[in-house]
């Protein structure tokens, strides 16, 4: 796509699925995700409200239903505790027409205690969360820390990971930090006993610099991303992206294991485009995200990234070995000029279908050298057509998903 192009797309008629969600002893669950697995695609749908329904629409197949869960615990403290459970609850569900399939999620199992402390160095502060993830990747939860901690698990085997966030002067303006740390790559066992499990996060040195533009110039708003060099990361294929936004816009590669993974906001409003980011001794993949308006004939104008916007690049930079503290401007290339992508989703009877998202991602933009991820959406009009500004690019993919999906 370096030029104009029309793009015609076609949905496969939708069956509803729906029924009740309930757990074993029969209690009505309020909140929750369903996901819906085939060979062909993965399709999401919320739970939410007080009378534990659920409706989604499906193409004819057959699927595999897994439902999360949050649960709610408070312990004799009166701490709540949010457990998150994701639970196979049907296998090989045929849909061949409109189904009705009431789903039962099983009870919060027994709970462990688990308490610590939470050691930090430098300049990164005491407060923030701890996350315990199974190891089964059945069970998750967070919980916060002020220099002390108290978890309340399902017994089970957890990795643990510590998220911290913190702003480098005060007010809402200021640019931010939020810090993934890996704090010990072995997994804990929560078992009946109550156990004490003490996290100590490295010591850090100091990363900064200022993101610039192709003439040199601070670029502004942005986010610099940094992932350990060593860490296995998850980067969402150019051709194969589900119709859940979770999947479509995790653009920043997102650590399965390693020992940090950090990004910095230069915050609303900043037009400094400088960023400090305290990282633990180490080699990191550094890379900026950037939300764009996109206009036809126009310079993509930058655009804050928690406006939601719906264009998104990240650009991968150069690593960098960090033993002491180090100053890495990172230059972002120009942006290739803006073609329009147009057309029609219909149904497979040729009728218009209306408010469907349409997706356009490539790994591929002209004159772009890095590499990047790049993706832009927009929603059909009530006649089922769209317009779609996007980068000019190479090896663009293009999916259409059905309304209410998204």
């Amino acid at each position: 796509m370096t030029n104009d192009v029309v793009v015609n797309l076609a949905l496969p008629n939708g069956l509803v699925l729906s029924g009740s969600v309930r757990t074993e002893r029969g209690d009505p669950v309020a909140l929750g995700t369903l996901t819906a697995r085939s060979t062909t695609g993965m399709f999401a749908a919320s739970i939410q409200g007080g009378d534990s329904s659920y409706r989604i629409a499906l193409p004819a197949g057959t699927y595999d239903l897994n439902l999360s869960i949050p649960f709610l615990d408070a312990d004799e403290t009166e701490i709540p505790t949010f457990v998150y459970m994701a639970s196979d609850v049907v296998a090989g569900l045929g849909i061949t027409a409109d189904t009705t399939q009431d789903l039962v999620v099983p009870n919060l199992p027994d709970l462990g205690t688990v308490t610590g402390f939470v050691t930090l160095r430098d300049a990164v502060p005491t407060t923030g969360a701890l996350r315990f993830v199974s190891t089964d990747g059945t069970t998750f939860s967070i919980v916060l820390f002020e220099d002390f901690y108290t978890a309340r698990l399902p017994l089970n085997t957890y990795n643990v990971s510590a998220a911290l966030t913190f702003t480098e002067a005060a007010g809402a303006t200021s640019p931010r930090t939020t810090a993934k740390v890996i704090v010990d790559p072995d997994a804990v066992t929560v078992n009946d006993d109550p156990m004490i499990y003490d996290v100590a996060l490295p010591a850090t040195v100091d990363l900064s610099g200022t993101v610039l533009d192709g003439v040199g110039a601070p670029l502004a708003p942005a986010r610099v991303v940094a992932t350990a060099a060593e860490a296995d990361i998850t980067v969402p294929s150019e051709i194969d992206f589900s119709c859940r936004p979770e999947a479509a816009f995790s653009l920043v590669p997102i650590p399965v294991s390693g020992s940090a993974f950090l990004y910095h906001d230069m915050g609303e409003g900043s037009t400094a485009g400088t960023y400090h980011m305290p990282l633990p001794i180490g080699a990191y993949r550094l890379g900026v995200t950037l939300g764009l308006d996109l206009q036809p004939g126009m310079v993509p104008t930058l655009v804050e990234l928690d406006t939601s916007p719906h264009s998104i690049i990240h650009i991968f930079m150069s690593e960098v070995a960090l033993t002491t503290d180090v100053a890495q401007n990172l230059a972002v290339p120009d942006l290739p000029p803006v073609v329009m992508v147009s057309g029609l989703v219909t149904d497979t009877l040729g009728q218009p279908v209306a408010n469907a998202a349409v997706v356009a991602m490539t790994s591929a933009l002209v004159g772009v050298s890095n590499t990047v991820r790049f993706l832009a959406e927009v929603q059909t009009q009530d006649d089922g057509s769209y317009r779609l500004p996007v980068l000019s690019g190479t090896s663009y993919a293009i999916k259409a998903c059905p309304p209410g999906l998204r």
